[in-house]
């Protein structure tokens, strides 16, 4: 009896979820269509501007739908959270909150040519992004948060392990490439793929401690026999909201793959967060 009335809390809080998904994907769809700054540039996914310590799990949840947007969008280039973390802690922003102007500077310092703030302002999310030397304000959006509900959020996060991950795949030589020369897609020409590379993208949901956990990159052939597998250790901080691992597997010559349907399953510990199906022709 308990087990059902689990699975049927699953099914409610999913349901009410997708409505805050769509929200939030109308607000992102919003400011990625009004975006009106050179494609490709570098950009800073910050915290909220309030004390980026003691953020809601609603805003937690809302910052890292908003990181994975911008991620997916193949934009930007996506500063990584955990150098934007180690620059609000060294500048003490971490505690005392983001105004508009240090904003600007977090940006400068983390290399970023725009920063992406985010604004809770009674029911009220705002979104903008802005450009770190001139001010101007590249796009924006807003989202209603009265639809976010926290109980809700817990909960899918207990469903989710507390991560929501998703995965890209790119082509490269046996060292990672810059993340500016990865050219995202699920379609490889053997005669020109050598490894085989995962961006994981993770987002803390939920959690009040920090983590040991490992991550699992499985590779898998047309007959899903497993054919190799990564591990990583991994120390997880709940401050970064965000986090990011590119794992790789493959052959040092071209032309090594054989042409097929393979996939790649990412876990976290014992669980699946999401897979990947690729193509080699």
């Amino acid at each position: 009896m308990k087990r059902i009335l689990f699975l049927l809390l699953a099914v409610i809080q999913c349901s009410t979820t997708q409505t805050v998904d769509n929200s939030h994907k109308t607000a992102m769809d919003n400011l990625i269509e009004r975006y009106k700054g050179n494609i490709g540039i570098k950009l800073a996914v910050l915290p909220f501007q309030e004390n980026a310590e003691k953020q809601t799990v609603e805003e937690k949840q809302v910052y890292s739908q908003t990181f994975d947007a911008v991620f997916s969008s193949n934009k930007f280039k996506i500063v990584e959270r955990e150098l934007l973390s180690r620059l609000l802690q060294e500048n003490a922003l971490a505690q005392k909150g983001i105004t508009n102007t240090s904003a600007r500077e977090v940006g400068k310092l983390a290399g970023a040519d725009a920063i992406l703030i985010s604004v809770k302002e009674g029911n009220r999310y705002n979104f903008r992004i802005v450009e770190v030397q001139t001010g101007e304000i590249l796009s924006y959006a807003t989202m209603k948060g009265e639809e976010v509900a926290v109980s809700e959020r817990k909960a899918i996060s207990i469903l989710n392990n507390k991560y929501n991950c998703k995965l890209k795949l790119f082509e490269g030589a046996d060292l990672v490439p810059d993340q500016s020369k990865r050219i995202y897609t699920t379609n490889f020409v053997s005669k020109n793929t050598r490894y085989i590379y995962v961006d994981a993208n993770c987002a803390i949901v939920d959690g009040t401690a920090n983590e040991s956990v490992n991550l699992f990159f499985k590779y898998f052939d047309s007959e899903n026999s497993l054919i190799n597998q990564n591990k990583h250790p991994l120390n997880v901080d709940v401050s970064w909201g965000n986090f990011g691992y590119t794992s790789g597997w493959g052959y040092a010559k071209k032309s090594t793959w054989e042409p097929g349907e393979y996939k790649i399953q990412f876990f976290i510990n014992d669980e699946k967060l999401d897979e990947k199906n690729f193509t080699i022709k």
